[in-house]
């Protein structure tokens, strides 16, 4: 889907989304790709990209966590432990959904694509559980 509205600082350009309903799991400690991904092309260096991101999980441990990260690109925008969410099981499994936002400046008129990644501190880490559906939005703004 793309939207484009045109105006002046502080306006949404366009907005793009992804979304990905198929079960994924992963025991990986650093971030893998989740497959949930939109990509957008900046129309001014001076654009803000707002990224939205939904993603179900399940960590599958007596006791561990399962994390979700940004990348624009091969960058990790996300802290490198904790990334920009978890879930946290803490004796049985637990199940949920991190969710996040993030102002990004990525200063570029050049195809950029943003993705949704995850990680595990143990155990196994289910992600879009049972059909659930995983969402990116990406929306442009204007500078001033």
């Amino acid at each position: 889907m793309s939207v484009s509205l045109y105006g002046s600082g502080n306006t949404v350009i366009q907005a793009v989304s992804g979304s990905l309903s198929t079960q994924a799991t992963t025991t990986s400690t650093s971030p893998v790709a989740s497959g949930v991904l939109a990509t957008i092309t900046p129309q001014s260096t001076t654009s803000k990209i707002l990224v939205v991101c939904t993603i179900p999980c399940l960590i599958a441990a007596s006791s561990g966590y399962i994390y979700a990260t940004l990348y624009r690109g091969a960058t990790n925008l996300g802290t490198t432990t904790y990334g920009m969410g978890y879930l946290q099981a803490n004796g049985t499994t637990i199940a949920g959904t991190i969710a996040f936002n993030f102002l990004d400046s990525p200063s570029t008129t050049s195809s950029t694509t943003y993705q949704i990644y995850v990680s595990v501190s143990t155990g196994t880490g289910y992600y879009m559980v049972n059909n659930a559906t995983s969402t990116i939005s990406v929306l442009e703004i204007s500078g001033s």
